[in-house]
C-alpha cells in the first residue's frame, strides 16, 4: 500500500519538475489516471507547499515550486507531529487488542463450562436464537454505517478547513483567524466515547465561523463599493461566491449530521431489541432447566452461565468495534503521512522519515492481522453456540 501511494505522488511531482507547468488534464493523460485523482494529489501538494496551482480562465495548471530549506524543515516538523499522533493512537489500539485476547480466553472457558447439556436446552429456544442472530446481524451492519457516517462527517469538517486555507491567500483579513481555529487533527485522532459530543462542538464552531465570515464579508463589501467602478462588479461577484460556497458546505454538513443522528438513534433501538431477545432466550432455557433433576449441578447453572456468556459477548463486540474504528482512522492518517513523506523525500532525500513511515505501516498491518484473527476466533465460538 505504502509504496504504491508514494510512487503515484512521486510520479506527479517528477512530471511537474520536468514540465515546469502542465494542466491537470494533460498530467492525468501522461500518468494514465483520472483527472479527479490528479486534482486531489495536486491540492494536497499545494497545501504542503510543494507546487502552485494557477488558473487560466477555468483551466487549472500545476506549476513547479522550489522549496526553501526552511519550508522543508517545517514540513518535516509537521510529519513528526502527525507521526507522534499516529503512534499514540496505534498504542491505544494495541491495548484494546491485548484486552480482547484476555476476553476471548475467558469466553472459551465459559463455553467449556456450560457443559454437555447446554445444546439440549438450546433447542427449546431455537426460534428466539434465530431472531437474535438476525437482530445482531442488523446491529453489526448499523455499527458499520455509524462508523462510516462519523468518518464522512469529520472528512467534511477537514474539507471546510482546507477551503478556509485556500481562501486565506485571497482574503487574509477574513480567514486568517478562522484557519487558526480550524486545526482539529488531534481531536479527530483521539475520538473515542465522546465522539458525538466533539462532532456537536465542531458543528457549533463551524456555525460561528460562518456567521463571523458573513459579518466580515458585509464589511468588505462596503469597502469595495468605495473603490473604482470597474472593479466593483468583479469584487461583489467574488465575495458572493465565497459566501455561497461556505453556506453550501454548511448545508451539506447539516445534512450528514442529521443522517448520522438518525443512525445513532436506530442503533440504540436495535440494542434494546437485542436485549429483549436475549432475556427471552434466557427465560426459556431457565424454564426448561427446571423440568430436569435439580441435583444435576450442570443443568442448574446453564441459565446463569449463559447470562455470563452473553455479557462477555457484548463486551468483546464493543472492543472489536473500537478496534475497527481506530484501524480505519489509522489507515487514513497513514496514507496522509505517506504522501507527506514522499514529497519530503523528493526534495530533501529524507530516507530516515520514509523509513519511519514504513515502520508505521508495518505496525498497522500487525494490528489488522490481530484484529482479523480475533474476529475469526469470536465467530468460531459463537457459531458453535449457534447464537451469532
Amino acid at each position: 500500500m505504502g509504496k504504491k501511494i508514494q510512487t503515484e505522488v512521486d510520479s506527479l511531482v517528477s512530471l511537474i519538475q520536468v514540465e515546469e507547468k502542465i494542466s491537470v488534464r494533460d498530467a492525468a493523460k501522461k500518468l494514465s489516471v483520472p483527472t479527479s485523482t490528479v486534482s486531489e494529489w495536486a491540492s494536497f501538494l499545494e497545501e504542503e507547499g510543494v507546487i502552485n496551482i494557477e488558473y487560466k480562465f477555468t483551466t487549472p495548471f500545476l506549476v513547479k515550486k522550489k522549496l526553501s530549506t526552511e519550508q522543508i524543515k517545517q514540513l518535516k516538523g509537521k510529519v513528526k507531529e502527525e507521526k507522534d499522533l499516529f503512534d499514540r493512537k496505534s498504542k491505544s489500539t494495541l491495548t484494546y487488542l491485548n484486552k480482547l485476547e484476555e476476553e476471548v480466553e475467558t469466553l472459551k472457558e465459559l463455553f467449556d463450562d456450560l457443559g454437555k447439556n447446554f445444546k439440549s436446552k438450546l433447542s427449546t429456544a431455537k426460534k428466539e436464537f434465530k431472531e437474535l442472530k438476525k437482530a445482531e446481524k442488523e446491529k453489526e451492519k448499523l455499527n458499520k454505517e455509524v462508523i462510516d457516517s462519523k468518518q464522512k462527517f469529520m472528512k467534511q469538517v477537514e474539507d471546510i478547513n482546507k477551503h478556509l486555507l485556500e481562501e486565506q491567500k485571497s482574503y487574509k483579513g477574513i480567514s486568517s483567524f478562522l484557519y487558526n481555529q480550524s486545526k482539529i487533527e488531534s481531536e479527530v485522532l483521539d475520538i473515542q466515547e465522546d465522539e458525538f459530543e466533539l462532532i456537536k462542538k465542531t458543528d457549533k464552531m463551524l456555525s460561528k465561523k460562518l456567521k463571523t465570515l458573513k459579518k466580515a464579508l458585509d464589511k468588505k463589501k462596503s469597502k469595495v463599493i468605495k473603490k473604482k467602478k470597474k472593479s466593483i462588479g468583479e469584487s461583489k461577484s467574488n465575495l458572493k461566491r465565497l459566501e455561497s460556497k461556505y453556506t453550501k458546505l454548511k448545508d451539506a454538513l447539516d445534512k450528514d449530521k442529521k443522517k448520522m443522528e438518525e443512525l445513532l438513534k436506530k442503533n440504540k433501538e436495535q440494542e434494546k431489541q437485542i436485549e429483549i431477545l436475549k432475556k427471552d432466550v434466557i427465560s426459556k432455557i431457565d424454564t426448561e432447566s427446571k423440568k430436569f433433576d435439580k441435583t444435576i449441578d450442570d443443568v442448574e447453572k446453564v441459565p446463569s452461565r449463559l447470562k455470563s456468556l452473553m455479557r462477555k459477548k457484548n463486551k468483546i463486540l464493543k472492543i472489536l468495534n473500537k478496534v475497527r474504528y481506530n484501524e480505519s482512522m489509522l489507515k487514513e492518517k497513514l496514507l496522509d503521512l505517506m504522501k507527506k513523506g514522499s514529497t519530503i523525500n523528493l526534495k530533501d532525500d529524507s530516507q530516515d522519515i520514509i523509513k519511519e513511515i514504513e515502520e508505521l505501516e508495518t505496525g498497522l498491518d500487525d494490528i489488522t492481522k490481530k484484529k482479523s484473527f480475533f474476529e475469526k476466533e469470536v465467530k468460531k465460538i459463537f457459531d458453535l453456540l449457534k447464537i451469532r
